[in-house]
């Protein structure tokens, strides 16, 4: 708020509890106004913008005399001459090309101010023919981060919910569970659950480690190229499969005839040679099943309204021959008309 503004307010209201009082003027100093553990004031609005998060203004179309202004707020031009009924009748119209002309940043109503974006813009108002609205402009790392926490209670209140009302699913776990109470292993779950993400900002990494990057790109890309050993993936530093890729794992899964190294067609050769017969990691499946991520691609770019884009990595026939049965199994992707926003789940 301007000087004059808090000098206005009752001695016993100042500073305004509950909020970071900050004060624009040119002049006078921040230990004239409070002691400085009880506001925050700023010498000039450049500063000011350091420790708001929200900015509450008045817009108002016309020129008006002053000494402080805010950054990037300069004077708007004169309004253009209307009359009263005018703009009455337009007023849903207006408060659309302020929207507008907002994005512009360089017409009458434009007021950007760099690190924050426009929120909430109220109807248009007028007083004598001159035309004024309210705005709220927030911090653009502040609105991120709240989208991340909003995202990230789905996760915590799923976990929550499985804590508290998951069921067994292992049949030694159920045995258990009725034997002793207290020994309860094996995997609590619940089904039909789903968790939204905008991937437009973030990318969620869920789970409370240090996440290694690399190896879930690399991970990744070995999948796309339906690569079924491991131990091509353990030469770049990735050891997530090595353990169920030993000679003792895949033994306990009646694979003795595999190769220690050797995963079967899990993943990546489902994506692109679905329906194929595997014989072993060594094999050249070039033109053998169905590629199914190729199919993908093309219905994106040729036909990307199509309902049926889907990829699977459940094949029943291959279970038995898997290191490992899938754990994310399905992927389907959709894209919006108009926006053509991309969605995958």
């Amino acid at each position: 708020m301007g000087r004059k503004t808090y000098d206005s307010l009752p001695i016993k209201l100042r500073p305004l509890k509950g909020r970071i009082n900050v004060v624009l003027s040119n002049t006078v100093k921040a230990e004239e106004l409070l002691p400085a553990e009880a506001a925050a004031a700023a010498a000039a609005a450049a500063d000011a913008l350091g420790v708001v998060r929200c900015i509450y203004t008045t817009r108002i179309a016309a020129q008006f005399a002053a000494d402080v202004y805010f950054p990037s707020f300069s004077p708007p031009p004169p309004p253009p001459q209307q009359q009263q009924v005018q703009q009455q009748q337009q007023v849903q119209q207006q408060q659309q090309e302020q929207e507008e002309e907002e994005q512009e940043g360089d017409e009458q109503w434009a007021c950007n101010i760099d690190g924050y974006i426009t929120t909430y813009i109220s109807r248009s108002k007028s007083y004598k023919n001159i035309p004024y609205d309210f705005i709220i402009l927030e911090k653009k790392d502040l609105l991120l981060l709240q989208q991340q926490q909003q995202q990230q209670q789905q996760q915590l209140l799923l976990i929550k919910q499985i804590q508290e009302h998951g069921l067994f699913r292992a049949a030694e776990a159920l045995e258990l569970f009725e034997e002793e109470e207290e020994a309860r292993v094996g995997v609590r779950s619940v089904c039909g659950r789903m968790l939204r993400f905008s991937l437009k900002e973030t990318f969620p990494l869920l789970t409370t480690k240090r996440v290694f990057w690399r190896g879930v790109v690399e991970e990744l890309l070995w999948f796309i190229r339906g690569d079924t050993n491991a131990n091509n993936l353990s030469k770049l530093g990735v050891k997530i499969w090595d353990a169920n890729a030993t000679r003792e794992f895949l033994d306990s899964r009646g694979l003795h005839h595999r190769e220690q190294g050797d995963i079967g067609p899990v993943y990546g050769f489902q994506w692109r040679h679905f329906g194929a017969k595997y014989k072993d990691m060594h094999t050249d499946y070039t033109g053998q099943g169905v590629d199914q991520l190729k199919d993908v691609i093309h219905k994106l770019r040729t036909n990307p309204y199509d309902r049926r884009i889907l990829m699977t990595a459940w094949n029943p026939a291959a279970l038995s021959e898997m290191a490992l049965p899938p754990c994310h199994v399905l992927c389907q992707f959709y894209v919006s008309n108009g926006d053509r926003r991309f969605y995958c789940r």
